[in-house]
């Protein structure tokens, strides 16, 4: 294989961020919307951040002006938009077409890093892509017709759930090659948190954030999910590719189905289990893991040919 130290960190990335079900049903139970949840998440990972930094290296507070539209977007679009639209197509369809049109990301990071950074797009790529939307698919059964809805303002807020996750991918890569992982995650989660107030306005929870019941879920969210799950996802686009990042990244609805299963006593039907396999083989074949070798000439889609006629052509 010749996976490299990136794709590993991104692999636990996505490890990691699905374990965000974990103690969510916690603050649920408290008492909390999922919107003031993200905020208060947000907020004190921006917190956390802002005395690490300050403690161990102030001048990674430090970053040029010029960049600071993309640290903005990078929050906003991967945290503040991500979870609103996301919290819409929910409302409007249900939760198996919500994770479908969210997990569609990979497909326009793909093609706008082909265009953006050059990255190429070979054919393990596209058979990669194809197995990973149909793993999803498979994963949270979007073939049952008891859990597939189809509304048309949910799939524009599903899909526009997609699109936000890819703006703050390449944000990210943007941004990863300039700085530190702890000035991008801090900036991230400082202007997320911003964002995130307008929406909900967690001023008027009337102190609920203060119960001793979500002090542990909420600083595992913030630890783990939060400062961990960023610090390696930050590590890993700044080493690979941000398309192979994202693809890798995949493996969180697979983690969190493992998790809903073994801790919440969710059923894991046979189909669910080859969607499992599937993302995850998926996975592989996005990143010509078995390879060896570098591509082949060839095997590579010029990107402006491939997106004005479809045909095949090299680099």
């Amino acid at each position: 294989m010749r996976l490299e130290r990136g794709h590993y960190t991104a692999f636990i990335t996505g490890a990691v961020w699905g374990t965000v079900g974990l103690f969510t049903r916690s603050l649920f139970d408290a008492g909390l919307s999922t919107l003031q949840i993200a905020t208060y998440r947000s907020t004190a990972t921006a917190l956390v951040m802002g005395i690490v930094v300050a403690l161990w290296n102030r001048g990674l507070f430090k970053v040029e002006r010029s960049d600071l539209p993309y640290l903005a977007l990078f929050g906003f679009s991967g945290i503040t938009l991500a979870y609103f639209t996301y919290l819409n197509a929910m409302l409007y369809t249900s939760l198996a077409t919500a994770a479908m049109l969210m997990y569609t990301n990979p497909i326009y990071t793909t093609l706008l890093a082909a265009v953006i950074f050059r990255e190429r797009i070979y054919k393990g790529k596209v058979a990669g892509l194809i197995m990973l939307i149909a793993g999803c698919a498979l994963l949270v059964k979007v073939y049952d017709t008891s859990y597939f809805a189809v509304n048309l303002r949910g799939i524009m807020y599903g899909l526009a759930s997609g699109v936000s996750v890819t703006a703050a991918a390449l944000s990210a890569k943007k941004v990863s090659a300039k700085y530190h992982p702890l000035t991008s995650i801090f900036y991230t989660f400082f202007f997320g948190s911003l964002f995130l107030a307008v929406f909900s306005q967690p001023w008027k929870s009337g102190g609920i954030a203060l119960q001793k019941s979500i002090l542990m879920p909420l600083g595992f969210l913030v630890l783990v999910p939060g400062i961990l799950g960023f610090f390696l996802y930050m590590y890993s686009v700044k080493r690979i590719e941000v398309s192979q990042t994202e693809a890798c990244v995949m493996v969180e609805p697979v983690v969190a189905a493992i998790i809903g299963y073994m801790f919440f006593g969710e059923t894991m039907d046979w189909v669910q289990l080859a969607g499992a396999v599937t993302i995850l083989s998926g996975v592989l074949v996005y990143n010509d893991a078995w390879s060896g070798i570098a591509v082949k000439k060839g095997d590579t889609l010029n990107v402006e040919e491939m997106l004005d006629d479809g045909t095949e052509g090299s680099c």
